[in-house]
């Protein structure tokens, strides 16, 4: 044989590669074992903390969705976002604020925009989907339902 022309190489996983979502779940999970080390060391709260015991439920995730939520308190959004800066430097990937929603219950217009701009993320607004499935922060109608109900 003989040496050919070079040709550039590049580090990484090619889209595509079964090795990927392996990859991907080392990193989520990294994410997750973050954020419950702040959740038992008390720098971020979860929600309904009295129906499920312990500092509550912070985070759900299904394939590539994250749901995070805390307590909206200036301290928890500070260091969850802390947290989220802290999982980008040491995972490399990148956290698209801008694509990201805050959904917030029980703070006034004014109060759920500061939370929304503390995060860089847009505020969200009931009722939603997720996963197919609509969310509100009301009793669903009928009519909200039907869609769901008829994919079934």
């Amino acid at each position: 044989g003989e040496i050919g022309p070079y040709f550039p190489t590049f580090c990484g996983v090619r889209r595509g590669d079964p090795f990927s979502p392996f990859l991907f779940n080392v990193v989520v999970d990294a994410l997750a074992a973050i954020l419950d080390k702040a959740k038992a060391a008390g720098h971020i709260r979860g929600i309904v903390p009295h129906l499920v015991g312990g500092n509550g439920i912070f985070l759900l995730q299904y394939a590539d969705d994250t749901i995070i939520m805390v307590e909206g308190s200036a301290n928890d959004i500070m260091n969850l976002k802390f947290l989220l800066l802290c999982f980008q430097q040491m995972s490399g990937l990148r956290i698209n604020f801008d694509k990201s929603a805050v959904m917030v219950l029980g703070y006034t217009q004014d109060e759920c925009q500061s939370i929304a701009d503390r995060l860089n993320c847009q505020l969200g607004c009931f009722p939603t989907t997720y996963l197919g499935i609509p969310i509100s922060d009301t009793r669903l109608t009928v009519a909200e339902l039907c869609p769901t109900v008829g994919k079934l």
